[in-house]
């Protein structure tokens, strides 16, 4: 396949669609065979064809951003919890035509996703860390009374003191 802008916007499309090795996304050999080149060509043209590399990097943008949203509601939705209704279908062979099976039974079901509380936990803390945390903050370093760094035997009798203390709760 020869270089042109039409194909750098159907690389891009399918970037875009399908993501390209990075954060799950499609296999490079996937998208070289779509786009009827090799593996070389590809390497080449996003180091030499400026708007190649740009279209595909842009894509790639594009797709993390789609992915990231919907696993935000996929995540969302477990931790709620939801409903789903789902049609069976069974079929029998049709004698007339092999390619067109004939319906037997169609039911619907109504399927029932209990609120899952660990996805609820992880997405708390993660959209409201300041409210919401799994253990506590401790962000200042110790230090001894008089504000000076303490000796590796100071913090060393500090923990075992705060050990003693935390097995007496």
């Amino acid at each position: 396949m020869k270089y042109s802008l039409a194909l750098v916007k159907t690389a891009e499309e399918w970037v875009r669609q399908h993501g390209l090795i990075d954060y799950g996304g499609g296999q490079l050999q996937d998208f070289i065979k779509v786009l009827g080149i090799d593996d070389k060509t590809y390497r080449r043209w996003m180091i030499e064809k400026e708007e190649f590399k740009t279209a595909i990097e842009r894509a790639k943008d594009d797709y993390k951003k789609t992915l990231t949203h919907d696993l935000h509601e996929t995540l969302a939705m477990a931790a709620k919890g939801y409903e789903k209704e789902v049609t069976e279908t069974e079929y029998r062979p049709n004698p007339k035509d092999d390619s067109k099976p004939i319906i037997t039974k169609m039911k619907r079901k109504r399927l029932i996703f209990e609120p899952n509380v660990g996805a609820a936990i992880f997405l708390i803390t993660n959209l409201d860390p300041e409210h919401y945390q799994n253990r506590q903050n401790i962000a200042a370093a110790l230090k001894s009374s008089d504000e000076r760094e303490m000796t590796e035997d100071e913090i060393n009798a500090e923990i075992e003191r705060l050990e003693k203390l935390e097995k007496k709760e």
